[in-house]
């Protein structure tokens, strides 16, 4: 981890307890140990945690990545989050924290998403928890724009042929409707439930299982 320059604000209770966090980093630059040529680069990031409220921001801005993902750049122009943790969180080791939470009815409420990575964004606002196994899952609904961009770029990849390309662009043009801006603009509910990620009825891919570490413990 390289950075240009941060300024990191901390503040605490009287008991000497975490209760916010504030860290502003620019310029840096992340290697990874299994890539040590491919790193990632970040011009600008700006994290805010409320331990006493369980709220969070977060926002990165120009995040350069190794290498393209298919049919997207490899700059993020910016990622932001807001969310509220929810229900009660002890201290102690973290999975069983993670429990108690779980079973209190806790849950992670999204209050903003949005995430510009041309030629698509996207944004929105959803719910997380942890279902009996501790794998998340949640609802999110979720606005795209630049998704004819995204198609051509694809068939311009080569990933899709151009008829099924045609059809997508027939499909989405269906289910878009004209934003504000007059732009095409799409809303699709998105959940996450066994470990599926689904988009509207369509099933796009089962997630990593997320194993605990039974040895940590809640900061």
């Amino acid at each position: 981890l390289r950075v240009g320059h941060g300024l990191l604000s901390l503040t605490f209770a009287q008991d000497q307890a975490l209760e916010t966090l504030a860290l502003m980093l620019a310029d840096t630059t992340v290697t990874g140990t299994a890539s040590p040529g491919a790193p990632v680069s970040v011009r600008e990031s700006a994290l805010h945690l409320s331990r006493a409220t369980g709220h969070l921001t977060w926002r990165m801005d120009d995040v350069g990545l190794p290498e393209a993902v298919p049919a997207l750049g490899q700059t993020i122009r910016r990622a932001e989050i807001t969310a509220d943790l929810v229900g009660p969180f002890p201290d102690g080791p973290l999975r069983n924290a993670l429990e108690t939470w779980r079973d209190a009815g806790g849950t992670v409420e999204v209050r903003s998403f949005a995430l510009d990575w041309p030629p698509a964004s996207a944004a929105g606002t959803g719910t997380l928890a942890l279902d009996p196994a501790l794998q998340p899952m949640g609802a999110a609904t979720l606005t795209f724009h630049g998704f004819f961009d995204l198609v051509a770029a694809l068939q311009a990849k080569g990933y899709v042929r151009e008829s099924e390309a045609g059809m997508a662009k027939i499909a989405l043009g269906m289910l878009a409707r004209p934003s504000a801006a007059g732009e095409p603009e799409l809303s699709l509910p998105v959940t996450v439930q066994d470990r599926k990620l689904r988009a509207g009825p369509v099933t796009l891919m089962e997630t990593p299982e997320v194993i605990w570490d039974r040895e940590a413990k809640v900061p």
